[in-house]
């Protein structure tokens, strides 16, 4: 959408100003919508100009431009009607008023929200702002994408730093070791079992070759279902032992989590270091004046010592 133009006579502006394409001077003009109004009787031109105005409220434009480029005061006479002056004043889009020459004044002039010496110098004044909101714009988001970039690599070293610390090593290798414990039992088990299901087998084949077949198929028949349900037994066994273990183990990763360093700094506690990295255990530890580090759940602090508390001496 472009700035509207209204322009009282065809005569009084070039008619190569809608066909230039750089925006300085009367150039300016190609990105602009002319509504050209006829030279009429000044009272036919007076409501033309109103009815003019009135209707282009609709169409959302930035700013009016009404003006015309130069004549005699009969020329110019239009411009001082009330109604026009009305119609300016009611516009909710802002209007430039731009009559004759720089020495012309109308009542049109002190209506508008600005007046400019002629046509051109008020397309120049609109195309001035227009450059100036866009560089505004583009500056701005320069300024957005640098500050989300900075962010960005904020918290890459906040993660990088949280993910080295050496507070979370000690977890790191007690799981670690739980984990290649649980492990070992349960190929132990696996072991313990194949074993006892093979002697089982290893039995009662051997019990059924030295059997006749044929009359003791009964006593056959009852030992392989004795030992059917000792594997059964024997499996129900195992797969409780395995459960065992790993509540064992749950309990055991449940006891590691609460003596986790940061399962304690989640409840509100933090570890403080001194400047060589070392942990501060007692208030005597440090001096007043000395840097501290001290580390939450979710950061760091870096702090300074301003004065050291003996509560053990103060209780006394």
């Amino acid at each position: 959408e472009g700035l509207v133009v209204c322009l009282a006579g065809l005569g009084d502006i070039p008619g190569e100003v809608l066909e230039q394409s750089a925006v300085d001077g009367a150039n300016v003009w190609q990105t602009f919508v002319r509504v050209t109004l006829p030279l009429l009787a000044p009272i036919l031109l007076i409501l033309l100009f109103r009815d003019t105005i009135y209707s282009l409220q609709a169409n959302f434009v930035p700013a009016l431009i009404v003006g015309r480029g130069g004549g005699s005061s009969e020329d110019l006479w239009a411009f001082n009607g009330e109604e026009v002056a009305r119609a300016i004043r009611a516009s909710r889009i802002p209007v430039i008023s731009a009559v004759g020459h720089e020495t012309d004044f109308t009542i049109a002039d002190f209506a508008a929200d600005l007046r400019a010496a002629t046509p051109t110098a008020a397309a120049e004044i609109v195309a001035a702002r227009e450059d100036e909101v866009a560089a505004n714009v583009l500056s701005l988001t320069r300024d957005l994408v640098r500050a989300m970039r900075f962010r960005l690599v904020q918290e890459k070293a906040r993660v990088q730093d949280a993910a080295m610390s050496h507070g979370f090593d000690d977890t790191r290798r007690a799981l670690r070791i739980a984990r290649d414990q649980a492990d070992a039992a349960a190929r132990s088990l696996e072991r313990l079992m194949t074993r006892a299901v093979a002697k089982s087998r290893r039995r009662v084949d051997a019990a059924v070759f030295r059997l006749s077949p044929a009359p003791l198929v009964a006593r056959a028949a009852a030992s392989r279902a004795r030992w059917v349900a000792a594997r059964l037994s024997l499996d129900a066994a195992a797969t409780v032992r395995v459960e065992n273990a790993r509540a064992r183990l749950a309990v055991a990763a449940a006891s590691l989590d609460a003596l986790s360093p940061l399962a304690v700094l989640g409840r509100g506690y933090a570890l403080a270091e001194d400047e060589q990295g070392g942990l501060v255990r007692t208030a005597h530890g440090v001096s007043a004046g000395d840097m501290v580090r001290v580390r939450l759940a979710d950061g760091r602090l870096l702090c300074r010592v301003e004065e050291v508390f003996d509560e053990t001496t103060e209780r006394q």
